[in-house]
């Protein structure tokens, strides 16, 4: 059934006696002793990170292929995973000292930051894989809103404990800590320098878990940004707990799955609303070091006491002869230019204190990484080129990746690489993803019996024909079936029903 979430696909080579079998690394034990069982000795099986592929060797019936499709239909259970959602809430958070509150805003905004990429939910996943001996592999599924383990019954069930156990602790009062930053009255650059110094934080400190809130004076209901002003959703309100939170009720933005925290930001100021301030907090599984250690880099790089003060440009200050001194135009902070054909002095690229900068090709405007992506990741989605955020003019390719994958040192890099996620490459993909997308929107002007979605799993971008009501993901890895109007995965029968007759809700997937 549509609504049944498959777990493996077959690509079949035609030319050749072979099957492609796309599964889950953590099932590969569990798919070769099928085989084993099912073919004895006539296969020969390869395994090639998450693709096997699978040999025939005596097989000689016109129709194996098929009978191979149907018995892994029958068989597909033994591939699904364990999930993890909302509803597993454990039987001994009441009896402890545990926040509802905070186990209810954990999973209503894992989608906004899971799917934008948030690199402490892929080292959380890490670490559970870590805990475990065995062969298992955890990932979060924003199209269900859930996490899905995969691995023999008896390695699920315990690193499904884990898990749960993991998230849980994160609601107990001392592994959450509050952080407001207060800004000066109109002082917009102040708020674009803090989220851009949380990104860079986030970055240093993966295993933390910072969430973004916001204080609005708002002088009208807050609503995404979509192009289809009928179909806005509007954001709800939440109240966290007062022991340690402020006394004010915060925006939650986490209806806005794919925006980022600067995005939310341009959205609400954009609507006329005043942010009065921003509330940050920072989370983890345990109060140690770390935590404390996140604390105080956000005392010092995003003070509680308003700034009201900006930095002057002052471009003929020099660095050691070469490397000129300016300021970011949208956060202000001091910057070392990285020149196009030379680098920075030595000291810049391991000093953590120095902000490195760059200057544009065709426009000379002067950004800080950070600022720089998060002004080009909105610019992308709503012109569909990379455009300078202080004065419009288009950004040369070449400078976005100069950027985007610039990296400071091998000694700030072990943080991250270590559990195998780079989130400079990352970056750099999600920009191309957005490229690709803003491509195939043109295809989809130019051809009305054609249309393109982007998988709310995987990212990737799906042309498809509009004259069938779904249609499957094109990534082979991935196993999602989408509504070819509202682009969604259906969950429930009532969805299929509605996706059928087209009254599904139409989204900007």
């Amino acid at each position: 059934a549509i609504k049944d979430r498959r777990y493996w696909n077959i690509v079949k080579n035609p030319s050749k006696s072979t099957v492609n079998v796309f599964v889950n690394r953590g099932s590969l034990q569990i798919f070769s002793d099928i085989l084993r069982d099912l073919l004895a000795e006539s296969y020969d099986l390869k395994v090639k990170h998450e693709k096997i592929v699978v040999s025939f060797l005596k097989l000689k019936s016109a129709n194996w292929r098929e009978s191979f499709s149907d018995y892994m239909s029958m068989n597909g259970h033994y591939f699904a995973p364990e999930h993890v959602g909302i509803g597993s809430l454990p039987q001994y958070f009441s009896e402890g000292n545990y926040s509802l509150s905070h186990w209810n805003e954990i999973w209503s905004n894992l989608n906004a930051e899971w799917i934008p990429g948030s690199i402490f939910w892929c080292r959380f996943c890490h670490q559970i894989e870590d805990k475990i001996k065995g062969n298992v592999s955890v990932i979060y599924v924003p199209s269900r809103s859930r996490f899905e383990i995969f691995a023999r019954d008896d390695i699920r069930t315990k690193a499904k404990d884990a898990l749960i156990k993991d998230i849980a602790k994160m609601c107990l009062p001392q592994n959450f800590r509050y952080h407001q930053p207060e800004f000066a009255e109109g002082a917009k650059w102040e708020k674009w320098g803090a989220i851009a110094k949380l990104g860079e934080i986030r970055i240093q400190y993966p295993t933390t878990r910072f969430c973004l809130f916001f204080e609005v004076n708002a002088q009208k209901k807050i609503e995404p940004d979509h192009t289809n002003d009928e179909n806005d959703i509007y954001c709800n309100t939440v109240t966290l707990d007062r022991k340690k939170s402020p006394p004010f009720t915060i925006i939650d933005t986490s209806t806005w799955t794919d925006e980022t925290d600067f995005e939310r930001l341009e959205n609400i100021m954009g609507q006329g609303n005043k942010v009065k301030s921003l509330l940050i907090m920072a989370q983890s599984s345990r109060a140690d070091e770390n935590l404390t250690a996140s604390m105080k880099i956000l005392e010092r790089n995003i003070p509680s006491k308003a700034a009201g003060k900006c930095n002057v440009v002052n471009k003929e200050q020099q660095v050691g002869g070469q490397d000129e001194h300016s300021i970011c135009c949208m956060c202000r902070r001091n910057l070392v230019l990285r020149q196009s054909e030379g680098k920075p002095n030595q000291t810049a690229l391991t000093e953590t204190s120095i902000v490195i900068g760059w200057r544009l090709t065709l426009c000379g405007c002067v950004f800080c990484r950070q600022c720089f992506l998060n002004s080009v990741q909105m610019k992308m989605k709503h012109y569909g080129k990379a455009m300078c955020q202080r004065c419009g003019t288009s950004i040369l390719a070449s400078d976005c990746e100069n950027i985007i994958k610039f990296k400071r040192s091998k000694q700030n890099e072990s943080s991250h690489t270590s559990f195998c996620f780079d989130p400079y490459n990352a970056d750099w993909n999600r920009l191309a993803v957005m490229s690709i997308a803003n491509f195939c929107y043109d295809i989809e002007n130019m051809d009305p019996g054609k249309k393109c979605h982007t998988c709310l799993d995987c990212r990737t971008v799906t042309i498809h024909k509009t004259n069938r009501p779904f249609f499957y993901c094109r990534n082979n890895k991935c196993p999602n079936i989408m509504c070819s109007i509202c682009g969604n995965v259906p969950l429930s029968s009532d969805d299929i029903e509605a996706c059928r007759k087209k009254n599904c809700a139409i989204n900007r997937y």
